[in-house]
C-alpha cells in the first residue's frame, strides 16, 4: 500500500497537498499552512504546484482549495517539517523517484510508450525555447546596460580636446585607444573580435554585431573603463595648457 499517493501527470510526478498535510499531522488548517509554506520558500504556481478551486456544499457556497504539489516541492516541505513523519514521507518520495527512473519503458504498452515519447519531445522543445529566450535576454541586457552618460562625457572630452588641439577627432580617439592598450596591457581589437563572436553565438542581429565597438569592450570591464576615463581626462587637460 502506498504511503501517500503519487500521481503521474504531464507535469511529472505530483502529490495531493491535502493527503500530505494529513499524513504529516500538521497542527494548523490546510489552506493557511499551504499559503505559508509557498510564501516562505517562494514556490511558483505552475512550476512547483497547481492550485484548483472547487465549489462544495449543498448550496455550492463553500470554496475548497486543492493543491497538487510537484515531488520536489513535497520533498522540501517534508524536510522543513523536521519531524519523524516528514523524514518518513521524504524517504518514500525519493524511493518513488528511484523506481520511476528505473522503469522499463519497453515493457509498457505501445500507447504508453507513445505518450512518453510525446512528453519527452515536448520537454525538449520547451527546453530549447527557454534557452533561446535566455540568449535573447542576455543579448538585450548587453546592449541595455550601456552607460550612455559616461559615453557622452568621454565623447565630449575627446571632441573638445581635438578642437582645441586643432586636430582630427578620430586621430585623438585612436591615440586614446593606443594609450589604453599600453597602460591596460590589452589588445582591444582581439577583445572586440571575441565579443562579436560571443554575441553572434547568442543570436545577435547583423546590425547589433556591426555596431559593436571598442567602447563596448571597454565598458564590459570596469578596470579598463576606469583607466580609459583617466586617459581621456589627461588628454582633455593637456590641450587646455
Amino acid at each position: 500500500m502506498d504511503l501517500i499517493k503519487v500521481n503521474q501527470s504531464t507535469n511529472g510526478m505530483m502529490v495531493d497537498g491535502r493527503e500530505l498535510h494529513e499524513f504529516l499531522g500538521v497542527g494548523r488548517d490546510f489552506v493557511n499552512w499551504m499559503k505559508y509554506r509557498i510564501e516562505q520558500y517562494a514556490f511558483n504556481e505552475g512550476e512547483d504546484y497547481k492550485l484548483t478551486l472547487a465549489k462544495i456544499g449543498e448550496r455550492q457556497n463553500v470554496t475548497r482549495h486543492n493543491y497538487e504539489l510537484s515531488l520536489d516541492m513535497a520533498k522540501e516541505i517534508c524536510m522543513v517539517e523536521n519531524n519523524e513523519r516528514g523524514r518518513q514521507a521524504r524517504k518514500y518520495f525519493i524511493e518513488c523517484e528511484r523506481r520511476a527512473k528505473g522503469l522499463n519503458v519497453e515493457a509498457l504498452s505501445p500507447q504508453l510508450q507513445l505518450l512518453i515519447q510525446m512528453e519527452q519531445r515536448t520537454l525538449q522543445l520547451e527546453t530549447r525555447q527557454q534557452e533561446t529566450e535566455q540568449a535573447i535576454t542576455t543579448i538585450k541586457e548587453t546592449f541595455l546596460q550601456r552607460d550612455e552618460d559616461w559615453r557622452n562625457k568621454i565623447n565630449s572630452m575627446i571632441k573638445g580636446a581635438a578642437f582645441r588641439k586643432g586636430g582630427i577627432y578620430q586621430d585623438l580617439r585612436r591615440q586614446s585607444y593606443a594609450m589604453l592598450e599600453e597602460r591596460g596591457r590589452c589588445d582591444l581589437d582581439k577583445r572586440l573580435r571575441n565579443l562579436v563572436e560571443r554575441l553572434e553565438a547568442q543570436g545577435a542581429s547583423k546590425t547589433q554585431l556591426k555596431n559593436t565597438s571598442r567602447m563596448d569592450v571597454i565598458e564590459t570591464e570596469p578596470r579598463l573603463k576606469e583607466i580609459y576615463t583617466i586617459i581621456v581626462k589627461e588628454l582633455a587637460i593637456g590641450t587646455m595648457a
